[in-house]
Formats: C-alpha cells, sequence, structure tokens
C-alpha cells in the first residue's frame, strides 16, 4: 500500500502556461508564435519533469464509467449509444480532440527537451521516453477507434501543410505506434532503477514494452480476423498479422523474464489476493505496470459512489455466466453448479465458482463500507450484479463517494494473457509448459483447476474460447476491455440479443415490485435491455465515425464507411 504524495499526482492538479491548449478551431493545435514563456522554459530537469508530468493528465479521473459498458460484459443504469449501435456522426468527438491534444504535447517536449543542453543526454531522453510513450497511447486510442488517421509528429503552425494530410493508413500508425514503444523502451529506466517513493506512477521501459505488447496483439487480431486485403486509410495489411503476433509474443516474453513484475499475493489471505488488488494493500503491487495515481487530498474520482449509489456498472447475466466453477468446468458442465437463485438462496450460483466472480459482485448481504448488508433496492436500472472492484471509500461517505485507489491502466495478469493469446493465435496450440507460466498462475489466484491440453480434449471444450474466456473473466469491468477484444476478434455481432441480469426469488423484497413494472421475463431474470434495443451494423460498427467538424475543415479527410 501507497500512500504518500507523489509529484505525478501533486503535478496533475497544475496545467502549467507553456502546455496549455490553443486552439485553431481544428483538432491540430498551434503553439503561439509570441510564447516567449515556453522559449526561456526548457532550461532545468525541473522544468523537463514539469512539462512531462502534464501528459500524464492524459490518464481520467476515473470518473467516467460508460467506456466499459461499451460490450456484452456490463450494463449501466441506462442503456450505452455503442453497445445499442444508436451512436451517430457528431461535429465533435472528445476522443478524436483529446488524443491530438495529447499528441501535441508529447510532440512539443519531444522537440524542446534538446534545448536543456546542461544536462546529460540520458537524461533528457528518459524525459523524452515519457513523451514517445503519450504519443504511443494517444494514436493507439484514435486508430483503435477510427482507423488510419492523420499522422502528425511535430508541432505545428499556421501555415504548416500538415494541418490538411490526409488519414495515414492504419498499418502506417501502428508502424509508428509500435517505433515510438521501442524508444520509450530505448530511454526509460527500469523500475528496479527508479526512486519508488518519488518516482511511482511514471512509466518504466518494461511498462512501455507491456504495452507494446499489447498494441502488438490489438492489432494482430484486426489483421487476421478482419481480413485485410488493401493498404488504405481504413484497414491496413493482413500479412502483418503474424508479424504483430510475433513481437506481441516476443514483447510479453520479455517482460516475463525481466523480473520486474509479479501477480499481487495478499499475505496471509491469499486466496483473496484478487479481491484485495483493487483495493488499498495492491497499491503499489509488483502487479501493477501502469498506474493512475490519486491521492484523497489532491485528486480523488467518485469510483464507489457510480458503482453503488448510481449503479452506473454491472456485470451482465452473460458475463457471470462466463466463470468457471471450481472444477475448471463451465456451469452447463460442472455437476457443482448450484443454479441459479434455486430454492429459497438468491445467491446459490456464487458457490462453488471461480473466485474471482465473488471479489467482483456485490451480492445481497455482503457487508458494505459501514458493516451494513448490501441489498439491491432496484431504484435504478441494472442488473443486480453490481461491480465490486474498486469499490473502497476513503471518506466514509456512499454519497460524494471520495477514493483515492489508484487505477491499474495495465496490470501484469493481461501480459501473461497476451503472450498465451500471441502463442495459440500464431501455431493453433499451446503447451502445457505455457499454459502453466501464463494462464495457470492465474486460475490458481482464482482456485479453479489448471487448463491443459489433455483437459480440454477429455471435456470437449475448445482451446481458443478457454483463453479468450480467462481474459474475460480476469479483465472483467476493467475500463473496456471487452469490447475491444469484440472488435478485435470480429465479433461485434455478440453485442446483440436481449441483455438478462439476476433470477430473482419470488421472497426476494423487490420480487413484486420488478414483477409489476415488467422488468422480469417468464423464467424471472431481470430484463435490462430487450434484443430489439441492441443492433450492430458490421458494414460501419467497427470503426467509430470521424467528426464532421474535421471534415469540414479539411477536405482531404475521408468518412469512415457507412456514416
Amino acid at each position: 500500500m501507497i500512500r504518500y504524495i507523489n509529484p505525478i499526482v501533486k503535478n496533475l492538479i497544475f496545467t502549467f502556461a507553456v502546455l496549455c491548449i490553443t486552439s485553431c478551431g481544428s483538432f491540430l493545435d498551434i503553439a503561439p508564435k509570441s510564447d516567449i514563456t515556453d522559449k526561456s522554459f526548457w532550461r532545468t530537469e525541473e522544468q523537463l519533469a514539469l512539462a512531462t508530468t502534464e501528459l500524464y493528465h492524459y490518464f481520467e479521473k476515473f470518473n467516467i464509467v460508460d467506456w466499459d459498458n461499451h460490450g456484452d460484459d456490463t450494463f449501466g443504469n441506462e442503456p450505452n449509444k455503442v453497445s445499442s449501435g444508436s451512436y451517430y456522426p457528431t461535429s465533435d468527438s472528445y476522443y478524436w480532440d483529446r488524443s491530438y491534444r495529447q499528441i501535441r504535447k508529447a510532440n512539443n517536449i519531444l522537440k524542446k527537451a534538446m534545448y536543456a543542453t546542461s544536462l546529460p543526454p540520458v537524461k533528457i531522453n528518459s524525459y523524452r521516453g515519457e513523451a514517445f510513450f503519450f504519443r504511443a497511447l494517444a494514436y493507439f486510442d484514435l486508430v483503435s477507434r477510427f482507423g488510419g488517421v492523420p499522422l502528425i509528429l511535430k508541432t505545428l503552425d499556421t501555415e504548416d501543410e500538415e494541418l490538411t494530410y490526409p488519414r495515414s493508413s492504419r498499418t502506417r500508425i501502428v508502424e509508428q505506434i509500435l517505433s515510438d514503444l521501442d524508444s520509450a523502451f530505448a530511454y526509460r529506466p527500469k523500475g528496479s532503477e527508479m526512486n519508488h517513493h518519488k518516482d511511482y506512477g511514471r512509466i518504466t521501459k518494461y511498462a512501455a514494452l507491456g504495452f507494446k505488447s499489447k498494441v502488438a496483439l490489438f492489432e494482430a487480431s484486426r489483421a487476421k480476423y478482419h481480413g485485410f486485403s488493401g493498404y488504405d486509410p481504413v484497414t491496413g495489411i493482413r500479412g502483418k498479422a503474424r508479424e504483430w503476433y510475433r513481437q506481441a509474443l516476443d514483447c510479453s516474453r520479455q517482460v516475463m523474464e525481466s523480473g520486474e513484475f509479479a501477480l499481487f499475493e495478499h499475505l496471509p489471505e491469499p486466496e483473496a489476493s484478487y479481491y484485495h488488488l483493487f483495493r488499498h494493500g495492491g497499491e503499489g503491487s509488483p502487479e501493477t505496470m501502469i498506474a493512475n495515481r490519486f491521492d484523497l487530498d489532491i485528486r480523488t474520482h467518485g469510483r464507489p459512489g457510480q458503482l453503488i449509489m448510481q449503479r452506473k456498472l454491472s456485470l451482465t447475466r452473460k458475463a457471470v455466466d462466463m466463470f468457471l466453477c471450481s472444477d475448471g468446468l463451465p456451469i452447463q458442465k460442472s455437476p457443482l453448479f448450484r443454479g441459479h437463485s434455486t430454492g429459497n438462496n438468491q445467491n446459490s450460483e456464487f458457490a462453488n465458482r471461480d473466485r474471482r466472480l465473488v471479489f467482483s459482485v456485490w451480492k445481497d448481504n455482503d457487508p458494505t463500507w459501514n458493516g451494513t448488508p448490501f441489498l439491491n433496492n432496484w431504484n435504478r436500472i441494472n442488473t443486480g450484479y453490481c461491480l465490486k472492484k474498486y469499490c473502497v471509500w476513503d471518506n466514509d461517505d456512499p454519497v460524494t463517494s471520495k477514493s483515492e485507489i489508484d487505477q491499474m491502466k495495465l496490470r501484469y495478469a493481461e501480459i501473461l494473457l497476451i503472450r498465451a493469446e500471441a502463442v495459440f493465435e500464431l501455431d493453433g496450440r499451446i503447451s502445457d509448459a505455457l499454459l502453466d507460466i501464463t494462464v495457470n498462475p492465474l486460475r490458481q489466484r482464482a482456485g479453479i483447476k489448471p487448463l491443459s491440453n489433455s483437459f480440454v480434449t477429455q471435456n470437449d471444450l475448445d482451446m481458443r474460447n478457454e483463453l479468450r474466456r480467462e481474459r474475460f473473466v480476469e479483465l472483467c469491468g476493467e475500463e473496456g476491455p471487452r469490447y475491444w477484444d469484440l472488435m478485435r476478434w470480429k465479433k461485434g455481432e455478440e453485442l446483440e440479443g436481449t441483455v438478462l441480469g439476476i433470477k430473482i426469488l419470488k421472497s426476494h423484497p423487490n420480487y413484486e415490485k420488478l414483477k409489476a413494472s415488467n422488468s422480469l421475463n417468464k423464467d424471472g431474470y431481470y430484463v435490462a435491455q430487450t434484443a430489439d434495443k441492441r443492433h450492430f451494423d458490421p458494414s460501419k460498427h467497427y470503426l467509430w465515425p470521424l467528426p464532421t467538424k474535421e471534415l469540414s475543415l479539411n477536405s482531404n479527410l475521408v468518412q469512415n464507411p457507412g456514416w
């Protein structure tokens, strides 16, 4: 547990003048030519540290949970436009604008950090390494949503032709992202070489490499499953799939062999490690690779209140059913499964299950922040499976719900999953030896039987599906990974269908209330959203529409297909 005021957190409350954003009405931010402060700023290490700390503003305040509800694994207190397929082109795009603002900041640092000639080159490049990382992150956010976008690698003036650049190909953007992450890896120090008290939260060498493995896996999957055949702004080159899978495999292997990270173990309760990972006990643990820092006196977030008081994020029936029984079998195959709300037990389905389910979901009668039992009053739309991850009150007030729990943007468990998936997608198989160092440590922590090739064969399972299941249950409710997995695997149609929640017993205090409001189906399951309200169009929904304002300002931009 780390509870000190870290320079990253402290400086996140400032936006200093040098990096303040000016706008020319488009996504490309242009620095004022008469910025005298800027010309005299880039001289000392303190100034470089302040400039690069500003980049960490890109990690949001963790109050927004809408992106979690883009997939089929979670549902909020109202329908989500992305998962419902009801979104449309708008004049502005929050994601487009914030990404290009970040790119402008990073480009500015990459150029002007070199002005600090009194510092040794290794020190200058260390700060530039952070800028390379955040430029890569911003471009990854863009390419994930929009496909190919204009590639801007320098700060711009009003006369620069790059202001009206067309979209670069998706492949070109991805290659730049991977190159920037190589630079971050080359320039940033190892975490073990840094001052953990002073520098915790700053990007490290192997954090950058771990993120590269994530990018490479994402783009390899899109290339493989979307059948790219051309070199155009929207798609990419299918032949890159194997190359990028190999990069994902190699980078994840190097991270594992570095010894810089490990799965979190909570002592003296190792069986509850997954639960404590998302609480104070897990902060600063060896599992954390990239952290979004918070502090109760400086920078807090409202995640607990959004989860409990507002019911903004609940697991779906589909998600809960994905968790295995302790014998390693799906609920449809396991004799250990007790059924959905059987007898007089509203919580019967939680028995003999993967521990991650119990540690991820609030059940009726679970003790809450003040010791009172949790009971879903159904005053807001949800599924009955309110998410528990990161749900910690630091001021004992669920209304104001201030929390200082750090958010893990990347953790070591995902690296293990990346390596396993990359190996299988490359060769169509994975050895038991590799399963034992990737997936099975996660299953052991979750209290379920290990995965092996013989186990898959004997129980008529599919290895690819089981690897994907493991990723699903390990990362569910953590900033929307499920939606992006469906997009890269070309499985968008899984967003369709009725969204069900918990099965309500007739003895439940709210049964009559829900029945009277027609919120239950004939089998007693809560209906969060009907199938007719969810639509996925494969001809356009694998990419988001470009903001129309950018199309009007730059005639060289073209809209994505179908929009």
